[in-house]
């Protein structure tokens, strides 16, 4: 495969020399900076279950690749101008429904990560993580969950808060869907739910399978940014899951 990125190449020559499991997803990065698109393209090589299939500067010189393989994560680097804006998040849905768009930014801006989850991305990374941050919020999308860190998770609701943005819980959700809405927006596992609630970890699963069906969202943060609570649990038991990078961690329910 023809890589446009010079200072990529030697990264991916020695990946593609790496035996690759039946379930490696195959990822295309598009990143502004050469800088931060070597050093993320060097850091893919440590992250099992994924193969780097390309790199890119524009979406426009990764659009033939993108159309040939249908990558299963494209990681998509976005900033201030030149550098690819939210709206291109769009355009990748378009052409590609099935993919995942991971968000590479920054910093953990409000403004800008609203604007790119609306626009479908997934969930976010930050450009300076570390291969082990990488690595979580890349499994984090292949186990179909949303990486966003409990302090971004914050964030987004203050930012929502700060816009004067209302978003009123589904009418037909039930008390105790509203209720486990709500301790998802504080970052609460399915244990420590169900310890919360007094109910099993299994009733847990039920709840979050129908209300997630009933929103129509894939997720706990899409779930959150359709339908933001008014309250918060009135326990003021503050524990967090967390994977090794900080994140909070956001499975496929």
């Amino acid at each position: 495969m023809t890589n446009n990125c010079p200072q990529c190449q030697g990264a991916q020559t020695a990946l593609h020399r790496l035996p690759q499991p039946r379930s490696t997803w195959s990822v295309i990065l598009i990143e502004h900076q050469p800088a931060c698109r070597q050093r993320l393209a060097q850091a893919l090589q440590h992250v099992p279950g994924f193969r780097l299939a390309g790199c890119f500067a524009s979406i426009e010189t990764a659009r033939p690749t993108l159309l040939c393989l249908h990558p299963e994560v494209v990681l998509l680097g976005l900033g201030p101008a030149p550098q690819p804006q939210p709206d291109m998040i769009g355009r990748i849905k378009a052409l590609l429904p099935q993919t995942h768009v991971l968000a590479v930014v920054g910093e953990e801006e409000p403004g800008l990560l609203m604007q790119a989850l609306e626009r479908g991305a997934c969930g976010y990374c930050l450009k300076g993580d570390t291969v082990s941050g990488l690595a979580a919020a890349l499994g984090e999308v292949q186990r179909g969950g949303a990486p966003v860190s409990s302090l971004m998770a914050r964030k987004l609701v203050d930012f929502l808060q700060g816009q004067s943005v209302r978003l009123q819980p589904a009418e037909q959700l039930s008390w105790r869907e509203r209720e486990i809405l709500e301790c998802l927006s504080q970052g609460y596992p399915y244990k420590q739910i169900a310890d919360h609630l007094q109910i099993s970890i299994n009733t847990v699963r039920t709840y979050i399978r129908r209300l997630y069906g009933k929103l129509k969202v894939p997720c706990r943060t899409h779930a959150l940014l359709k339908c933001l609570p008014r309250e918060t649990p009135s326990s003021n038991y503050d524990a967090r899951s967390r994977d090794g990078a900080g994140r909070l961690s956001i499975g496929a329910f």
